[in-house]
């Protein structure tokens, strides 16, 4: 058989195959000559552009074709890859062709799902890479294989310097026994969270840093674990901080203690010259109110008047300064025993009034006994106060579970007041009403607060001017 005729057939039998392969396989096959013209494609090709509506194979052929076969002509090239995109969809394609021939063969395969990945694994580099966290990839045997633009930052480290480095170089001589610690932990498969601890930087500079340590696993889903990936926070302005805040707030603390302790022993100094005045005063009323001039006794009734006034003042401070002194002790509360005892003792110093108690729903509290009993007796004192000009007192107390709170109320029908200023009515010797209406210090409520304050509580109030007012505190429903 001649050369030429056996070349001939050959050619034959490779483009019959090559056909046969471009039905056969899901990608598909085209066959371009040297114009651009497309003079074979697939059935695979077919069903691909049916789907996304276009009816014209050329739209595979790559827009430098010319370019490409030019290449090939010269024999410079005869392997070529080009990326398209038809609609939604990316396709890669692998373009066959040499000088001798006259056709450029083009494989096609849907890399659209692949494409997505590669996106996705850029984002996620792109965000490794922005992040101020030091992220940092390392062998099960403590070799640095990845390094962040964060960890430069953090360690004062180049990537160059630190590749293919022991982890232990960022690990202070006193904590080196932590990476095999924490090495065979992530060989087991395990994760590692917010562990507090010291690394060093390159300048030697020791820093507090939270460790969140995850196994990386073998590409192949064989689930081997080949390394772990390491985020590193720099928390040692954080430390510093809340150092900082812990010792304001101890010095805060301490501050209060001698304050509320000043107060106390102010309070209980001028209680003795406070009753001296209040009784020298009475006495000269009694003996000589028969002689006096009325100006002079007139004096005398507001000397006596105002020294029983500042006397309570002095006894309310006292009872505020030693329930501000008092460490709470917690237990469960019968609250409803507890309000029902303290209304009785409270009615008994007006047995002429109409005053009538409506308990609700009240769960158990968990809190100081004594001092939230000081709490329902100041407020149901409250509420008898201003109800006095009411034919007929209504208390009402009720309580609700809301979340991780219980909460509270104490309402009355009585003066009520104006919302506009019920942030004074928590305030030592603070009143909305005057001395001469309603007796009193103004330091009633104020106990009222402090003391649910220090249960981790909270206290307000509402009420409209002669509709009654209703006032509240919550304490957390398991005491904590």
């Amino acid at each position: 058989m001649a050369p030429e005729k056996k070349n001939s057939e050959g050619k034959q039998k490779l483009t019959k195959l090559l056909a046969e392969l471009g039905q056969l396989n899901a990608n598909p096959l085209l066959k371009v000559n040297f114009s651009g013209k497309v003079t074979y494609w697939s059935k695979s090709a077919f069903k691909i552009l049916k789907e996304l509506g276009i009816l014209e194979p050329n739209s595979f052929v790559p827009k430098d074709l010319e370019d490409i076969v030019n290449t090939i002509r010269q024999g410079k090239e005869t392997w070529f890859y080009r990326e398209i995109r038809l609609g939604n969809r990316v396709f890669g394609e692998d373009i066959h062709g040499n000088k001798s021939g006259k056709v450029v063969h083009i494989y096609v395969i849907d890399i659209t799902a692949l494409k997505k990945v590669e996106e996705a694994r850029d984002n996620l580099a792109a965000i490794v890479e922005s992040s101020d966290d030091a992220i940092i990839s390392k062998t099960l045997d403590g070799k640095i294989t990845s390094w962040n633009r964060g960890a430069s930052k953090i360690y004062g480290y180049t990537a160059q310097e630190v590749l293919g480095q022991s982890i232990s170089i960022l690990i202070p001589p006193d904590r080196q026994d932590e990476v095999p610690e924490l090495l065979q932990k992530i060989s087991r498969g395990e994760r590692v969270d917010h562990f507090a601890t010291i690394h060093r930087r390159k300048d030697g500079q020791q820093i507090n840093v939270s460790l969140t340590i995850s196994p990386i696993k073998d590409a192949e889903g064989e689930g081997k674990i080949t390394g772990s990936s390491t985020i590193a926070r720099d928390i040692t302005e954080g430390n510093r901080a809340a150092e900082e805040l812990r010792q304001r707030t101890a010095q805060l603390a301490a501050a209060n203690r001698e304050l509320d302790a000043f107060s106390y022993s102010v309070a209980h100094d001028l209680k003795a010259p406070v009753q001296a005045i209040e009784g020298f005063s009475r006495m000269l009323m009694h003996k000589y109110s028969a002689t006096l001039e009325s100006e002079p006794l007139r004096m005398l009734n507001i000397i006596n008047s105002n020294t029983r006034r500042m006397s309570q003042m002095i006894d309310d401070l006292l009872t505020f300064s030693r329930t501000s002194l008092k460490k709470v002790r917690k237990a469960e509360i019968n609250l409803y025993a507890m309000t029902t005892k303290a209304f009785e003792q409270l009615r008994h110093q007006t047995p002429e009034r109409d005053i009538q108690l409506n308990i609700d729903d009240l769960p158990p509290a968990i809190g100081d006994p004594s001092l939230i009993e000081q709490v329902m007796v100041n407020l149901l004192a409250n509420a008898i106060k201003f109800t006095r000009s009411r034919k007929t007192a209504v208390i009402e107390v009720g309580g609700r579970t809301e979340g991780k709170e219980t909460i509270y109320y104490v309402k009355d029908n009585g003066e009520g007041f104006n919302e506009q200023y019920a942030h004074n009515l928590y305030g030592v010797f603070q009143r909305l009403h005057s001395y001469d209406d309603y007796e009193g210090s103004g330091v009633g409520l104020s106990i009222v607060k402090s003391i649910i304050e220090r249960h981790g509580g909270r206290v307000w109030a509402e009420g409209k001017v002669d509709q009654g007012a209703t006032f509240y505190f919550t304490v957390p429903k398991n005491g904590d």
